[in-house]
């Protein structure tokens, strides 16, 4: 039977998601593809050995409606009468022990008359025997419009395998982390990863998370390097117990242990100049360490290497990529998109070396 879901990511990387998603979750097929968002068919439920990481949402879709200007009132009444949450035990298995019902307007939650909530509630314990938790669930039904056109129910899937649910600050979640590996390595064909501004270790994390999903993770061989001792410890303990990982205490800029033409792909998330103290803040500086940055990746890329970059300083970052041995991956084979993180409008820029 074709299980039906939703999945939801960083905004920008539709065209990605949509490639690679038979490589994420084998057997799935695309049917849509949103905004930020992917509909999708499976013949089977998602597992474990699924790569879900790169999403933030996935729903098993109960129900589904050609319009989003119903009222919610009217549909919850409707997925009440049609019984449609008793398909939630064909969804995942042990099911969620708790549940709470959300009702989202493109993006927003939005409140709903108390009566018909309340009986919706009802009828979900007595189809699934779930009890209703608002509080801490451990799962959630949510009834939600997308501005393309469509109305769904659903259930959220919670997601096993997805990586830290409260990252540190300024630590990338696992669902962009995991995009920008595939953004360098589509067919995961490269075996030498670098990220040489490796800071809490989501990349790193996400390249071991990715690989050792399909039982390759022996197969590859991630770098993580920084130049603060204090993070390199950090680093050294996280992965002490991935043969894979080998953390350097090394500066991006200059030479040090990686040799030329040995990396299959760098995936970074380099200072943006906000943060740091001293030598890196302002436009200036910025823009000599992006330049000796850019001048290092080069030389350590294979031909044919593929650099991922994710910066906030996007327009100092791109003047240098044009002035640096990438410019011509810049005009004619370059990949850049804006995305959110933590509320902050930064850009992913993909420049393989020619």
């Amino acid at each position: 039977m074709e299980l039906q879901y939703f999945a939801t990511f960083p905004a920008g990387f539709e065209c990605l998601v949509e490639g690679v998603l038979p490589a994420l979750i084998p057997g799935a097929r695309c049917e849509k593809r949103f905004g930020g968002a992917v509909l999708f068919t499976l013949d089977r439920k998602i597992g474990d050995a699924d790569t879900v990481s790169c999403f933030t949402n996935v729903f098993r879709i109960l129900g589904s409606w050609n319009s989003n200007t119903r009222d919610f009132s009217g549909l919850a009444k409707e997925v009440t009468r049609m019984r449609m949450a008793a398909q939630a035990k064909e969804c995942v298995n042990p099911l969620p022990a708790t549940f709470r019902l959300r009702f989202s307007r493109e993006n927003l939650f939005v409140p709903v008359d108390k009566e018909v909530s309340k009986k919706l509630e009802n009828q979900i314990q007595a189809d699934t025997g779930m009890a209703l938790d608002r509080l801490n669930p451990e799962s959630e039904f949510w009834l939600f419009t997308r501005s393309e056109g469509v109305t769904f129910f659903a259930l959220r899937i919670p997601l096993a395998n997805s990586g830290s649910a409260k990252p540190r600050r300024g630590e990338l979640k696992p669902e962009l982390a995991t995009l920008l590996v595939f953004l360098a390595s589509p067919d995961l064909s490269a075996r030498v990863f670098y990220d040489p501004c490796a800071g809490y270790g989501s990349i790193p994390a996400a390249v071991c998370r990715v690989y050792g999903a399909r039982g390759t993770g022996d197969s590859v061989t991630v770098i993580a390097g920084d130049i603060d001792q204090d993070v390199i410890s950090f680093l050294a303990e996280r992965f002490a117990r991935e043969p894979s990982v080998r953390v350097i205490n090394e500066d991006a800029t200059i030479p040090g242990s990686v040799p030329d033409d040995s990396v299959d792909a760098i995936v970074t998330d380099p200072p943006w100049g906000e943060w740091e103290e001293g030598s890196l803040r302002g436009e200036p500086a910025l823009s000599l360490f992006y330049s000796a940055f850019l001048q290092r990746a080069e030389a350590v890329l294979v031909p044919g290497g593929r650099l991922v970059v994710l910066s906030a300083a996007k327009e100092i970052f791109s003047r240098c990529a044009a002035a640096s041995a990438f410019a011509g991956s810049v005009a004619l084979s370059g990949f850049q998109t804006d995305v959110l993180v933590n509320g902050k409008k930064s850009a992913v820029f993909m420049l393989p070396k020619t």
